[in-house]
């Protein structure tokens, strides 16, 4: 069992102690065989250590920098060609959910959505169809990463969908509640199902209200709520809604840029114009330190042009898209 589930360290002990244990019985053939077989599976151990190393790195890179970016993309590939060269020294199912993983952010920073939506949804497959490799936290992980990518590649019935699926399986722990809520509303907002993202802000303001000190979580919410009030035709006459919060009081780089972006089309909503140019050119600054720090994403960096020569056009949006048509 310990062979069929690739536990390397169990496996390898048992083999030793036999070695060890019966070496005066064994004829010479048969103790090379084993020392063989305890060979192999050492490098089968290292082996996954590496590949489980280098998922770690790749997610700590990822983070740091906030998204798929050329700057990486390097050492991802140089990640993923290790794996390809390990895999034909040694059969593991472990090192190929490694690799999977891998050549999803792969093409993520290659900008290929579809291929790296192709290879999560082999990798779905793959925890759950083979049993090394299944447990329900990483079956999970990997449906959550489908749903995300096709999200990305606007399939938002498909991802709505899966949505339903991981609601059922997972445990309703606070931040497991919180962070699939916050998914449905995001997927719901782009694909305009009003009602449905509308009972997701509830949902999350209850949650919310029992965990007042969890002030991340209670930031997403007011900020999602003001995104309702903003699109509410109930409330076309009142769009300034938005709370200013401190820099300090927002999670990340990538939460202060959407609070920026979206105080700026608030004043632009509400022609207040000057304002608008002061919080652009603000913005601005605040995006070349990004850069500087290699936290900003190509998303992000393209927001933030079109903000830019939209004030220079006096919010000539014609003139802004027929500019920008290619790039959008």
């Amino acid at each position: 069992k310990a062979e069929k589930y690739e536990y390397y360290e169990i496996l390898l002990f048992a083999l030793y102690k036999k070695r060890n244990s019966l070496s005066v019985l064994m004829s010479k053939t048969q103790y090379e065989r084993l020392s063989e077989k305890i060979r192999y599976f050492e490098i089968c151990r290292k082996s996954l250590l590496e590949a489980d190393e280098y998922v770690q790195q790749t997610g700590i890179i990822k983070i740091r920098i906030n998204g798929g970016e050329k700057t990486w993309k390097g050492q991802v590939e140089l990640y993923r060609n290790n794996l390809y060269s390990i895999l034909k020294l040694v059969k593991s199912f472990n090192i190929e959910r490694c690799l999977l993983y891998i050549e999803i952010e792969y093409f993520i920073c290659e900008g290929d959505l579809k291929r790296a939506l192709d290879k999560s949804l082999v990798l779905m497959k793959f925890v759950k169809n083979n049993l090394p490799v299944y447990t329900s936290m990483r079956y999970e992980s990997a449906l959550l990463n489908v749903i995300l990518l096709e999200a990305q590649s606007y399939l938002f019935e498909s991802a709505f969908t899966r949505l339903k699926e991981v609601g059922k399986m997972m445990k309703r722990h606070f931040y497991n509640h919180f962070i699939l809520s916050e998914m449905t509303f995001l997927i719901c907002l782009f694909s305009s199902k009003i009602e449905d993202f509308t009972k997701q802000i509830k949902i999350m303001k209850n949650l919310v209200s029992v965990q007042k000190e969890r002030s991340e979580f209670s930031l997403k919410t007011d900020y999602f709520q003001s995104i309702l009030d903003y699109l509410s035709t109930e409330n076309s006459n009142n769009k300034m809604t938005f709370k200013n919060y401190t820099s300090q009081d927002l999670p990340d780089d990538k939460w202060k840029f959407s609070q920026r972006v979206f105080q700026i089309q608030l004043l632009i909503e509400s022609e207040k114009f000057e304002q608008a140019d002061f919080q652009i050119e603000n913005n601005r600054k605040f995006v070349e330190r990004l850069k500087k720090s290699e936290g900003l994403n190509a998303r992000q960096a393209l927001i933030s042009k079109i903000l830019v020569e939209l004030s220079r056009k006096s919010y000539d949006f014609k003139k802004v898209w027929k500019s920008r048509r290619k790039e959008l």
